[in-house]
């Protein structure tokens, strides 16, 4: 490069530089609040002058795969409870109360269901809960077991791990706002004991979790537990189970205003079909279930592993019915599974997934969904499997 040039190029270096650092501190931070912690950290060691900065963070979010070698294809529990241990050490100097006089308002944690490493989570948690440090909590809790090699007895230690958290710290759980759960079978009544700790929740998502017999048709124990809930996800539910059952959900929650559903239709997960297909959850008659109007703060609608059967076209319209102020509704096909795909099963190959595939057949299915004169102006998004 010709010198002149590159002297050229060092001052418009130089000068954004010093554009940069003449930046106030509360723009700094709402920039940094909007990137991973690992670049934080990076960004931080620059300069002298934003060194602090990470500790005036008022929105953090850690998760355990930043602290994981790189190009880790396969994790196992040494190499993740060495994250783990990484995060807790980072999270022991942002919930330091001496080091700063900042309060966090929101928390946000996805560290894996390793008991001794949640344990000191839950002490450095509750500590800056109760010092003021601390106003809110996120919390996402995947399981080191793939949910596709797990079995009964995996799911139900899954969940008493979860359990042993909940017992040993209530007071962590009363501050969430925020609960992921992965791949547990609760007993009983655990789950409803657990939820309704959980007094600020308002984002709730359960993937692959089976929730005991909590739900009944009553459902009137539901209620103190969903009263905040904004958003509600249930990831994982088995193809051959009824939906219906899922409205009561929406009526112990009045104020949710975004419901999802994923079903789970996979055959290359034997010992999830084997277990799933034991149980039942037996016949719901959707008009039992409450008023037309019970789910006023509903604006969208997520289906996941929608096909073109009875028994999801009811579910759509059941919840239609009791939504007036529904928006959108976003119907998406099943993903491509090459495991599935192996499989010699085809009623569960993506090639037979009943799914709409071009605007004749989604036309056919806007006009089942909106029979019997359920002409609410909702949006109908399809979204068609990759």
């Amino acid at each position: 490069m010709p010198l002149k040039l590159l002297m050229e190029a060092k001052d418009v270096q130089s000068h954004d530089g010093d554009r940069i650092s003449r930046l106030r501190d509360d723009i700094i931070l709402a920039i940094l609040e909007k990137v991973s912690i690992c670049t934080v950290i990076r960004t931080s060691i620059l300069s002298t002058r934003w060194r602090h900065l990470p500790l005036l963070l008022s929105h953090i979010y850690l998760e355990a795969e930043d602290f994981m070698p790189q190009n880790t294809e396969v994790a196992d529990f040494r190499l993740i409870d060495e994250a783990m241990s990484a995060l807790v050490g980072l999270l022991c100097s942002f919930l330091d109360a001496s080091t700063t006089e900042s309060t966090i308002r929101t928390l946000s944690l996805r560290v894996g269901l390793i008991a001794d490493r949640l344990c000191d989570i839950g002490k450095l948690v509750c500590s800056a809960i109760d010092s003021g440090k601390l106003k809110n909590l996120e919390l996402e809790i995947p399981t080191v077991k793939d949910p596709l090699e797990s079995d009964d007895k995996d799911r139900q230690e899954h969940a008493q791990s979860l359990i042993c958290l909940f017992e040993s710290y209530p007071r962590m759980f009363c501050y969430l706002t925020k609960l992921d759960l992965y791949n547990a079978s609760f007993r009983e009544t655990d789950m409803l004991h657990l939820l309704n700790s959980c007094e600020q929740l308002q984002n709730l998502i359960l993937n692959e979790c089976d929730t005991g017999i909590w739900i009944e048709p009553e459902g009137e124990e539901l209620r103190n537990s969903f009263r905040a809930l904004r958003k509600l996800f249930l990831h994982g539910i088995y193809v051959e189970f009824d939906l219906l059952w899922t409205l009561l959900l929406l009526e112990a929650a009045p104020s949710i205003q975004i419901f999802g559903i994923q079903i789970w239709d996979h055959t290359c997960g034997e010992n999830n079909r084997a277990l799933y297909s034991e149980r039942t959850i037996g016949a719901w008659d959707a008009k039992k279930l409450g008023g037309s109007t019970a789910c006023l703060q509903l604006k969208a609608l997520e289906m996941r592993g929608f096909k073109q059967v009875k028994e999801h076209l009811d579910f759509i319209r059941a919840v239609m019915e009791r939504a007036p102020n529904l928006e959108t509704l976003l119907l998406e096909g099943k993903e491509y599974c090459k495991g599935c795909e192996a499989t010699d099963y085809s009623v569960c190959s993506s090639l037979m997934s009943m799914f709409p595939m071009n605007k004749d057949e989604e036309d056919i299915v806007v006009k089942q969904i909106r029979a019997d004169g359920l002409n609410h102006p909702v949006r109908i998004i399809f979204r068609r499997p990759l």
